[in-house]
């Protein structure tokens, strides 16, 4: 019997514009008089996803800043802080890093340089805004570091910053053009074993849900776990399921037809390929 789903936002959860499937909130409803829990996992900030759902936060938990933060009941249960001298490491070393450009992510919102269409782009993320005339020494609780790297997180930061930093931080790539560094230990996965301790749910009665490399630690903390068909063919192997694209409602779908329906006892269906 599922207890818990946690599911990541984009590329999983919301369609290519970004919009959350139309049955969204009638699905939230049915898991609510179930009493199972729902939680959202993001590299996005705690008052992003306040906003997204702001209509039923409190039906909602909260993995926010790549499960740096946990949130329930607009009441943080669970932060992870970075030291200062880090955060100062990685913004004088992106510094010589040609195309990026970086978000401190902390207590009182995004810290960031007045770059008129970055401001743009990172308003999509992260609607608590602050900008700064440096990034050195900010006055804040940094949760996490998110670097936007125009020429490509994969191929041009990441190989730089991961030698560098990857023995005492966590990196990863939580999309095509943005890298997130956070403290060792830190993921959405090690967020999810913080519910599941705190409401005594296993492995074995979560489901979750993903489709890039920062939620890799979350799918393996669930039993259920399901990477999207529009994920990259590399992130399939760390899923013991398929599910449909984020285009095709694949999240909904999956609680619908084996959650809802009490079918997960019978899930090989048709529509999802088991791959362990």
């Amino acid at each position: 019997m599922i207890k818990l789903i946690s599911t990541d936002m984009d590329g999983t959860l919301l369609n290519d514009n970004e919009q959350l499937p139309d049955d969204f909130f009638f699905i939230l409803d049915e898991l609510t008089k179930r009493d199972i829990k729902f939680a959202v996992a993001s590299g996005r900030s705690y008052c992003t996803l306040y906003r997204d759902f702001n209509q039923r936060t409190h039906d909602i938990i909260y993995i926010a800043d790549n499960g740096t933060c946990i949130v329930e009941n607009n009441k943080t249960k669970h932060s992870d802080v970075l030291r200062n001298e880090d955060v100062n490491r990685i913004v004088e070393t992106c510094a010589n890093i040609e195309g990026t450009h970086i978000i401190l992510c902390g207590k009182k919102g995004a810290h960031i340089l007045e770059i008129p269409w970055f401001v743009e782009e990172i308003d999509k993320y992260y609607n608590s805004r602050i900008t700064e005339k440096s990034l050195l020494n900010v006055e804040d609780e940094i949760y996490k570091i998110g670097i936007y790297d125009q020429k490509g997180a994969l191929t041009n930061s990441f190989p730089i910053l991961n030698p560098i930093f990857s023995k005492t931080l966590n990196i990863v790539c939580s999309g095509p053009y943005w890298v997130d560094i956070m403290n060792k230990g830190a993921s959405k996965g090690h967020a999810l074993s913080q519910i599941q301790k705190d409401y005594g749910i296993s492995p074995e009665e979560t489901m979750a849900f993903g489709d890039f490399y920062n939620d890799v630690e979350m799918l393996q903390q669930a039993r259920y776990s399901f990477v999207m068909q529009n994920a990259m063919d590399d992130i399939k192997k760390f899923g013991n399921f398929i599910a449909k694209s984020n285009n095709e409602c694949g999240v909904t779908t999956a609680i619908k037809e084996l959650v809802l329906k009490n079918k997960i006892s019978n899930i090989n269906l048709p529509n999802y390929t088991k791959i362990y």
